[in-house]
């Protein structure tokens, strides 16, 4: 018998089907696996459809999708080892059947109810009967106790309706111990980070069923007849999301975040928490911005805001002034992020809150690389990748790093900006950041894209856009659609170029994003250039330029100002051209945009090349060659094969 409860190898457990029925044949793989392996429930399936070849193997697959019929497979079985059980053994392994997946003996311990050494114990003896596997980690002693699925059907069919709440009680109690102790690991910073992350991703399927049942008692109240149980569920529900904020935010899709924490906030506001409901709030906001709702999330971090002024939470407060400029920046209301910055960051630095004054410096840093102010931004990041790297906030320390291949990107030096996103990308790897891991491959994307590696800048894109997609990231993913289009534009495929633009273009009108929509603009005016419709992306350009000024983003304005300078010379209309022209040159002087720089003096020159000016179309190809040489653009042969032409 024991051996009827130890699962097949899947050849062989695909042998013994095909053995008793041959006309399961190619789906014997698929039914083995319905029937978890189990010899006794493998030969029970093939015999039905031996015996009944009426019914075809595709319905009978169905019909085992339901629990009821999968638990016929082995019922009879079970119950024969179950009734040789004392009713002690009965009951501790029925309690078991409340573990989703595999645990510890520390989960088994809370869940049974008993000491330590007798619950190893109660657990030896049901691994002897093979009503319980276990699975020895490598290199230990120790293991992880696993019930077969099959097994839980039977055993949870057995359970006592009493049992089984006492039991869930105590499993989603003990769990919520576990993910504080992973968080508190994380926030201890350094090599701790690593721990707390396998700690919540090794007992992840326990976490998840605790606050499921925190969840469902919640959304029965008014069937909790106990006080105790209805204090217990307020309590369990309103902590799970705070217990474990940080490692949630890594390992958790937004819409589970906001599930977890609409149950939250309703368990705070019965229990008139205040603290609590502004901390749910506070995250809802963080949330929603990650799915790219920022005005939704402005409405939350707002309320948060509300709250933490009420009850002096001056952490509370800070946090929300930071992710409102967060948030304002993303609206592209940069200056206004700014304020909110500079509020967050004095109260940060007043209560010591390092890793607080860290994010705030990171944000401040990137709000002044939007608005084109390169050193600025280096100085500020270079202070905020100190504070994390002090505290061992690895987070942060791969967002600093981020920001400062952002600036090296911006002022030209492509090499150094690949090495801080390497250096970045690592890390969030490490971590399991998704949402930053694909924001350095699309950085990474771009740097390439400069050095003139198109097809390695589409790999790098296409990873960026496919972790946005899967995260669920719209800012992220619109981005990434429009760096894509301009990859295949770069290649001549200029329909698919523009196809891509129109993703991008509805994602930020959906999301509201001015950044997204006012570079796709110059791209799609860049498009209609290629395909000779002139005056429409003329059209297009002013439309960027109108929303780019708005926003003060100076890099894209420049850009917009360059391309609408080609476009005039390609209308013969030099001296308007050459007017863009200077106006770009100007601003990509000012902010040191080295590549605006090099393509409006090259530009330029052709321009004044066109009016017979030649020593001054030579001098400004001279000085395009030289930034282009520097920051390694392949636009470089362009200048040369020009001057060559000119002066030969």
């Amino acid at each position: 018998m024991e051996r009827d409860l130890d699962v097949l190898p899947p050849i062989e457990a695909r042998e013994l089907l095909l053995e008793i029925a041959p006309r399961i044949g190619s789906r014997a793989d698929s039914l083995a696996n319905l029937c978890g392996y189990l010899p006794l429930a493998l030969r029970n399936a093939a015999s039905a459809l031996a015996e009944r070849r009426d019914i075809a193997v595709k319905d009978y697959e169905r019909r085992l999708s339901d629990k009821k019929v999968r638990l016929e497979l082995v019922d009879a079985s079970f119950s024969l080892i179950y009734d040789l059980l004392s009713p002690t053994k009965r009951k501790q392994w029925c309690r078991l059947s409340v573990f989703p997946e595999d645990f510890d003996l520390n989960g088994g311990t809370a869940v049974l109810k008993m000491a330590r050494d007798a619950s190893s114990e109660a657990l030896s003896d049901l691994v002897k009967w093979s009503l319980v596997d276990f699975i020895r980690t490598a290199n230990s002693e120790e293991g992880r106790y696993r019930l077969h699925d099959l097994a839980r059907l039977f055993a949870e069919s057995r359970l006592e309706s009493k049992e089984r709440d006492d039991a869930k009680h105590r499993l989603t109690k003990h769990y919520l111990k576990v993910l504080s102790v992973a968080e508190k690991h994380y926030d201890r910073g350094g090599e701790n980070i690593m721990a707390g992350l396998t700690l919540f991703d090794r007992e992840w399927a326990n976490i998840k069923e605790g606050q499921a049942w925190a969840d469902a008692m919640i959304r029965n109240l008014k069937k909790l007849k106990a006080k105790s149980d209805l204090k217990f569920a307020l309590q369990m529900a309103n902590s799970y999301p705070n217990y474990g904020v940080n490692v949630l935010a890594l390992r958790l899709h937004p819409q589970e975040r906001i599930r977890w924490l609409d149950t939250a906030l309703t368990a705070a506001r019965l229990m008139k928490s205040l603290n609590s409901e502004g901390e749910h709030l506070h995250n809802m906001g963080l949330a929603y911005a990650d799915l790219g709702e920022v005005r939704k999330a402005i409405e939350y971090y707002d309320q948060a805001l509300d709250i933490s002024r009420k009850t002096v939470d001056r952490r509370g407060e800070s946090a929300s002034l930071c992710d409102l400029g967060l948030a304002y920046s993303a609206l592209g209301e940069v200056r206004k992020a700014i304020e909110y910055y500079n509020q967050s960051l004095a109260i940060s630095q007043e209560i010591g809150d390092r890793r607080g004054e860290g994010a705030c410096l990171c944000n401040l840093g990137l709000a002044y690389a939007y608005l084109g102010d390169a050193r600025k931004s280096i100085e500020i990041s270079d202070r905020s990748l100190a504070i994390a790297r002090e505290i061992g906030d690895r987070q942060g320390e791969g967002a600093g790093l981020s920001n400062l291949g952002l600036d090296y990107f911006n002022l030209g030096e492509i090499r150094k900006a690949i090495e801080y996103n390497e250096k970045a990308l690592a890390i969030s790897r490490m971590i399991g950041d998704r949402r930053g891991e694909g924001g350095h491959l699309g950085n990474l994307g771009l740097a390439y894209f400069d050095l003139g590696e198109i097809r390695k800048a589409i790999i790098y894109y296409d990873k960026a856009l496919a972790i946005s997609s899967e995260i669920g990231y719209k800012r992220g993913e619109g981005a990434c659609l429009c760096n894509l289009g301009l990859a295949y534009a770069d290649l001549g495929e200029t329909r698919k170029a523009i196809e891509y633009y129109e993703q991008a273009l509805a994602i930020s009108h959906q999301i509201g994003d001015p950044w997204i929509e006012g570079e796709n603009l110059i791209n799609f005016g860049k498009a209609y250039v290629a395909l000779g419709e002139t005056d429409k992306a003329i059209g297009y350009y002013e439309q960027s330029l109108e929303i780019v000024r708005k926003i003060e983003d100076r890099k894209n304005e420049s850009v917009a100002l360059c391309n609408l300078g080609k476009a005039y010379a390609d209308l013969d209309e030099a001296r308007k051209a050459i007017d863009n022209f200077e106006q770009a040159l100007d601003i990509a002087r000012k902010i040191e945009y080295r590549r605006g720089e090099g393509d409006a003096l090259f530009n330029m020159s052709l321009a004044l090349d066109k009016l017979g000016q030649w020593p001054e179309a030579i001098d400004h190809a001279k000085a395009a060659l030289v930034i282009f040489e520097q920051i390694e653009s392949p636009e470089a042969e362009k200048a040369r094969q020009k001057l060559a032409e000119w002066q030969g």
